[in-house]
């Protein structure tokens, strides 16, 4: 099936929704099970990926107790915020994580890595505009980790600045080059401001590095990209390595009913809109 330009551009258009409704593992794909879509959080959008504080699987109570104390002895101090925010998190304590962030860089004012961090806890807290502030802040400084701009540029991509995150994802290439976590999400941005070719080349250059051919999120975004410029078999065989026959069927038959119906992106965004 033959896509003329503008069909491909209001394909792309209904991907912005696509992307912050998607199910973590496959960010991208798996909407396309329509009404068994699950709304995904945004902290598994932005990931640990684009996080300069250490993973903390489970922390107990104690422990993250203990690392408040030290938290409290010197609120300025990055690494110590950064271990007490990872354990904070590990608990699901979202709410005090974000007072300490805000806290330690106002105690800290000029501690990009800390800015960073207070930023991706706005950005996880829907707070996204603030996010942008911050992190504009941040990024400016010349010590500013990729993962600063990365983050950025996944910011920008919920506030609809498309052009803005693919700019702030390429300032993250320069410093951390064939980063798959970032092309991932370069790959999505381009995809959402209707650019599919763009996309797929991103997507496929994330996909051509082992960890990208490990990340299950990779390939389903590959696939739908691919389904969505109308090469559904080639769509099937990419997303067929993570999803049952069943469910890619299913979704290769959705994509092309709402590839085919010329309103059915109204219908899907309205649809969007009451999940909200």
């Amino acid at each position: 099936m033959d896509f003329n330009k503008n069909h491909k551009k209001n394909a792309a258009r209904g991907v912005s929704r696509l992307v912050i409704h998607s199910v973590a593992i496959g960010a991208l794909a798996f909407v396309l099970g329509g009404c068994q879509t699950t709304k995904m959080s945004t902290s598994s959008l932005l990931g640990n990926d684009s996080s300069t504080a250490p993973r903390i699987a489970n922390a107990s109570v104690q422990e993250t107790t203990a690392w408040g104390k030290r938290w409290e002895a010197n609120k300025g101090d990055p690494e110590t915020t950064l271990q007490y925010v990872a354990r904070l998190r590990s608990i699901n304590s979202d709410t005090r994580a974000m007072s300490v962030l805000e806290e330690a860089s106002k105690a800290n004012p000029n501690s990009t890595v800390l800015k960073g961090e207070y930023g991706k806890q706005l950005a996880k807290s829907g707070k996204y505009q603030q996010a942008s502030v911050v992190l504009q802040r941040a990024a400016s400084a010349p010590d500013a980790a990729w993962q600063v701009n990365s983050t950025q540029g996944m910011v920008f991509d919920r506030l609809g600045r498309h052009n803005d995150a693919q700019s702030a994802y390429n300032v993250a290439l320069q410093k951390s080059p064939n980063q798959v976590a970032i092309l991932n999400n370069l790959g999505l941005s381009q995809a959402q401001s209707g650019d599919l070719t763009a996309a797929e080349a991103t997507l496929r250059r994330a996909y051509a590095m082992p960890a990208g051919k490990a990340n299950p999120r990779v390939r389903q975004n590959l696939a739908l990209v691919v389904g969505l410029q109308g090469r559904y078999n080639e769509a099937k065989d990419i997303a067929q390595k993570d999803l049952p026959p069943h469910m890619v069927e299913a979704n290769m038959s959705y994509l092309r009913k709402m590839m085919s119906q010329q309103n059915n992106w109204q219908k899907l965004s309205e649809m969007d809109k009451q999940k909200s």
